[in-house]
């Protein structure tokens, strides 16, 4: 990673409201395909979107690429939360999709973080191994 690159996400480390460590995400892939790595939402009490999340990529994986999708997903809040009735209904979320490269094999190390609309950020380290199946011996 080049020196400029590195300093100008430093800020973005010191994030108030981000967790001490990483959170890690373990996926597996077949070239050219995609998975979803990670899937994020933040809202209002109301259920409606909370401001904008984006991906502030820190370490890309070597071959393929992360990118976000919108989407939508039920919450997961707990029944003390007063976003609670968010879990009924589909709310507005978007997800990490790691797409690999045809060729890929391997694998693949990422590190981004997903910054929410209130600056609070999410750091994620993800393990995607690409891997194709092993060729069906021929039949004579």
């Amino acid at each position: 990673m080049r020196l400029a690159h590195a300093l100008a996400l430093l800020p973005l480390l010191a994030v108030p409201g981000m967790a001490a460590e990483p959170e890690k995400i373990v996926r597996s892939v077949l070239p050219g395909e995609t998975v979803r790595v990670y899937i994020a939402y933040h809202v209002e009490r109301d259920c409606t979107r909370s401001g904008e999340i984006r991906l502030a990529m820190i370490e890309p994986p070597a071959q393929g690429r992360l990118f976000l999708k919108e989407t939508t997903t039920r919450g997961g809040f707990s029944y003390n939360n007063p976003r609670y009735a968010c879990n009924q209904r589909e709310i507005p979320a978007v997800e990490v999709v790691y797409e690999a490269s045809g060729k890929a094999d391997g694998l693949q190390r990422a590190r981004y973080g997903l910054v929410f609309g209130d600056g609070q950020m999410r750091l994620i380290d993800a393990e995607i191994t690409v891997w194709a199946p092993p060729a069906e011996p021929k039949a004579e």
